[in-house]
């Protein structure tokens, strides 16, 4: 089961909005104090009040259970609008749709007795007197029937989610709060056990080995931001009514003292890192919503491209929603991902154009509409990877007309993580095609090793059977041969058997040195220039078509990335 979109009146500062649709990964963003926070604890607050009706007691009488139902979650001076709260009426509505698959359609019908398809609308009334009203609104002939069900349909769902929320202000209680909700994920499944009715002591005995392995995928986790670290300890406290108890965190950096004695820097990170695991320690069935604010908080620039990673890497596995002030966690692909807050209404993205001016993100006249930049050694290497891009993908050519695709040129390999980290915090995509010798390898890993890039995000101009590779020698050997000879009067049958397995800078420098021509810097970029320009001008039949993998190979890179794939 997932949330499929979601829709708020009446909360805090928000008076209405949009049906919103929730991607993998939703992100919120807008100017300080205009309701970015609001909307997303809205949407907390309505799925929380469905797992708060999931978990109530069945067998109390129904004034008991009415009492009991009024919501801990919700008060009304607090998130009614203020404006609104003399009215003698009035009730913060939440309406969430989810999508269920062939699975919970089966328990949907053995545990309410009614069949449904793949939707499920539910809205959610919260009043003065606290007490939330669920109805369905599930058009059709079964909607009677459904509406009649409707609190125990809300438990029903409530039961599949869980809701994980990490505000923008972490302290040490937020950051234990954070551990709290992932213990609970990780035991909703033992508590339902025939073991945990039976005795206390067979809790306790299920609980250590259950602490015990988050410890170990904490602390692994905690490693990747903090290497000093050398243990995490988890405890639960006294309280034995259930096994969703205060959770005690020490972390040891050479000595074990309490999370709360640490500096805010360590508490935000030991908050942020937990989100690389949250995945694996989800119940099983139940489908996890991770709601943060500003993930940024607190974390060095570097950290700040860890999360990201971690986030893309979450939303393929749990629906993950942000609000964020950072170029860098923007959503920069899929811009009707990113809903923009502002005045106390919410909108749907439409352009990346949109989201800078929102965030004040001023970029070069290159990037005002790029969504991608792809990352080039050469100078004149775009209108050469242009022409032979569009060549090998013609889809390509719109979005080059577009100016969704722009260069970036390094000008040294030794430039590549700034230039990564810059294009990203101007809400734009990189990737890199670089040259396959030392200098463009090191730099991609001081990159990948600083968290600015990934694997997935380079293209190598390699040639096989060469031990390097620049671009130049993706090309025709007998175009680059003739080009030499009549230019230069330069013979590249001259070069020596031990370097032609070399890459073509050095190559052709051998050819030019046997010939007596020099070879220096300047006369290395007028060929390297001359012969971007013949593939400026003749697409990719300059290419050798045994060398063309690397190009067809970043034709499609750019192409899944501005399709979303």
């Amino acid at each position: 089961m997932r949330l499929k979109r979601f829709k708020v009146k009446n909360y805090r500062s928000i008076n209405n909005t949009p049906s919103i649709n929730v991607a993998t990964n939703l992100t919120i963003i807008g100017p300080n104090n205009e309701g970015k926070s609001n909307l997303v604890r809205a949407l907390v607050t309505g799925l929380g009040l469905l797992e708060e009706h999931a978990e109530s007691p069945k067998s109390l009488t129904p004034l008991r259970r009415s009492l009991a139902m009024r919501s801990r979650l919700y008060e009304w001076g607090r998130d009614f609008p203020i404006g609104e709260q003399d009215k003698a009426e009035g009730a913060t509505e939440f309406k969430l749709e989810f999508d269920l698959n062939n699975e919970d359609q089966t328990e949907f019908y053995k545990i309410i007795n009614s069949s449904i398809n793949d939707h499920l609308p539910i809205t959610i009334r919260i009043g003065r007197d606290l007490i939330p009203e669920f109805e369905v609104n599930k058009p059709g002939k079964g909607y009677a029937a459904l509406t009649s069900k409707s609190s125990e349909i809300a438990a029903f769902v409530g039961s599949k989610l869980s809701i994980n929320y990490i505000e923008a202000v972490r302290t040490a209680r937020h950051s234990a709060q954070s551990v709290e909700s992932l213990v609970s994920s990780a035991l909703r499944k033992v508590e339902r056990t025939d073991e945990y009715q039976a005795a206390l002591k067979t809790i306790e005995e299920l609980q250590r080995p259950v602490l015990e392995e988050l410890e170990g995928r904490l602390k692994s986790s905690l490693k990747t931001f903090v290497p000093a670290i050398h243990d995490v300890n988890l405890q639960i406290g006294n309280a034995r009514s259930n096994l969703r108890q205060s959770v005690q965190i020490g972390i040891d950096d050479g000595r074990l003292t309490p999370l709360s004695n640490k500096g805010d820097g360590i508490i935000s990170l030991v908050g942020m890192a937990l989100l690389s695991r949250i995945d694996d320690l989800a119940s099983e069935g139940i489908n996890l919503i991770l709601a943060i604010e500003e993930p940024e908080s607190h974390l060095h620039p570097r950290a700040i491209h860890n999360i990201r990673s971690i986030l893309d890497e979450l939303s393929g596995k749990v629906q993950v929603i942000i609000t964020t002030h950072s170029p860098a966690l923007v959503n920069r692909m899929k811009i009707i991902d990113n809903i923009i807050v502002e005045s106390s209404k919410a909108r749907v993205a439409q352009s990346v154009v949109e989201i800078r001016d929102v965030l004040g993100v001023r970029v070069s006249d290159n990037l005002t509409n790029s969504r991608l930049s792809v990352i080039c050694e050469g100078e004149n290497d775009s209108s050469s990877l242009t022409a032979l891009l569009c060549d090998a993908k013609p889809d390509l050519k719109t979005h080059f007309e577009n100016g969704e695709i722009s260069f970036t040129c390094l000008g040294g390999g030794g430039n590549l993580a700034y230039s990564a980290a810059s294009i990203q915090n101007s809400i734009c995509e990189p990737i890199c095609f670089l040259d396959d010798d030392k200098s463009g390898i090191e730099a991609f890993e001081t990159a990948v090793r600083d968290g600015l890039l990934d694997d997935k995000d380079a293209v190598f101009a390699k040639r096989l059977g060469k031990e390097e590779s620049e671009f130049e020698d993706l090309i025709l050997d007998s175009i680059v041969n003739n080009y030499l000879h009549k230019e230069y009067k330069v013979d590249c049958s001259l070069i020596p058997a031990g370097l032609r397995k070399k890459k073509f800078s050095v190559r052709v420098g051998a050819a030019f040195e046997k010939s007596g021509r020099p070879w220096n810097d300047r006369v290395k970029g007028a060929v390297k220039s001359q012969l971007n320009k013949l593939c400026a001008e003749n697409g990719m039949s300059v290419i050798d078509p045994d060398r063309r993998g690397p190009i067809d190979a970043l034709a499609s890179l750019i192409l899944d990335r501005l399709q979303g794939e």
